[in-house]
């Protein structure tokens, strides 16, 4: 709605819709009429009505914000093929971690298995590196050192058993 601007003619009619509107967003009851009502232009208007809403949004929407840029920055280290740090990417450019910056030396190699590996996976505080595979052996290593913790036999192949029957396919740390 555009404003009135002082000294233009107005009819009578849209005068009372002003008025009308003026008196809603001011909230007058019976019994509380304002002594005086000075103009604003619209930028005023759309000035307080700006500064309403950011005060909402500092009050409630923060931590809504703050999950959304997690996500967006959580979603730039997916999409980021040779991501290899631990810093948070910036929301003012897209991520993307140089090929050349990719290890691609072999820094410590496991050697308590005696066939494929299948799978691996780390505990949740990053402290044990679990090992399963082809031989049905789980592997759980110390990752400081990467020392063997512990040797899961359970699933082992015995001798007589076929190629195909033994083998662990998946490992997983509990939460706890």
């Amino acid at each position: 709605m555009r404003g009135v601007l002082q000294g233009s003619p107005i009819s009578p009619h849209l005068f009372n819709i002003y008025v009308d509107v003026l008196m809603y967003k001011l909230n007058v009851t019976a019994g509380r009429i304002p002594n005086s009502l000075f103009y604003a232009d619209d930028g005023t208007l759309l000035q307080n009505d700006l500064t309403k809403l950011q005060s909402l949004a500092g009050a409630l929407l923060l931590d809504r914000l703050a999950m959304l840029f997690t996500a967006v920055q959580d979603e730039q280290i997916l999409s980021c093929r040779y991501h290899n740090t631990t810093l948070q990417p910036s929301l003012y450019t897209d991520h993307e971690c140089a090929a050349e910056d990719f290890p691609l030396e072999t820094l410590s190699e496991l050697r308590n298995r005696t066939d494929e590996v299948w799978h691996l996976a780390f505990s949740h505080d990053g402290t044990m590196l679990a090992t399963a595979g082809k031989d049905g052996l789980v592997c759980v290593y110390d990752t400081r050192h990467y020392s063997l913790r512990h040797e899961i036999r359970e699933h082992e192949r015995n001798v007589s058993a076929a190629e195909n029957t033994k083998g662990v396919c998946y490992v997983a740390f509990s939460p706890d």
